[in-house]
């Protein structure tokens, strides 16, 4: 009686014979998977970086604009110390008011 062996066994046969190209294609495999993942990676971190400079965008024209309305009110301020500590001048009472009509 003939021995003959099955399909499985010739094709890990042939793997077995042929470990080091076997090996180098499970590397190039491995490797196209890393490059597939660091490229996913980067196109989120690029997508993110985006994101966070548009925010900052943002975050700067809010603190420009705070900087404006600071200003402003510090300037009345001022203006209303000078009147009081050089001119003596003091905000008008109730009382005191008096209203004038144009004819």
């Amino acid at each position: 009686m003939i021995f003959k062996p099955s399909l499985l066994q010739i094709v890990v046969k042939d793997l077995l014979k042929y470990k080091f190209t076997l090996l180098l294609a499970l590397a190039v495999a491995a490797s196209a998977f890393a490059v597939i993942l660091a490229t996913h990676e980067t196109r989120l971190m690029t997508a993110k970086r985006e994101m966070l400079r548009a925010e900052k965008d943002n975050l700067d024209i809010e603190w420009r604009n705070l900087l404006l309305e600071q200003n402003a009110l510090v300037e009345h301020s001022r203006i209303r110390r000078i009147a009081n500590e050089q001119l003596n001048m003091q905000r008008a009472k109730g009382e005191s008011e008096q209203v004038v009509e144009l004819p």
